[in-house]
């Protein structure tokens, strides 16, 4: 249930305009699916963060180790995607930059290049 309400969060959010779903996906889906496994992990911790260990002592559940890995491999995904306000300063993104759409993009580069076709100077050159 978080995992949907995260999905749909980020798919909902100016940040998502930035990302191109055909070719990013594999690495939105894999994003998704950790956090889904830590959310997992977590409530497993939360109903025994102790368990017996292999000589019958109390030991750390090993959700707990789990949740460290999956945070680790969640926070590279994270700053790949500016999902944090510093990561989408470190790429550059700000809110009004990421809904820029690719053919926004290729409107202004074809703009310039019509722009540069058209100057005189630049005909007596050819």
């Amino acid at each position: 249930m978080v995992t949907r309400q995260r999905w749909q969060a980020f798919w909902g959010s100016e940040v998502a305009a930035a990302v191109d779903a055909g070719s990013d996906s594999p690495a939105v889906e894999r994003l998704f699916s950790l956090l889904d496994e830590r959310e997992r992990s977590l409530r497993t911790y939360r109903r025994a963060r102790l368990v017996a260990g292999s000589q019958g002592q109390p030991v750390l559940s090993p959700a707990f180790k789990a949740m460290s890995v999956l945070d680790s491999e969640i926070r590279q995904l994270e700053d790949r995607f500016g999902l944090t306000p510093r990561a989408r300063a470190a790429l550059g993104i700000s809110i009004g930059q990421a809904r820029l759409t690719l053919d926004e993009l290729n409107r202004a580069s074809i703009e310039a290049v019509t722009e540069e076709t058209a100057n005189p100077r630049l005909e007596e050159v050819v």
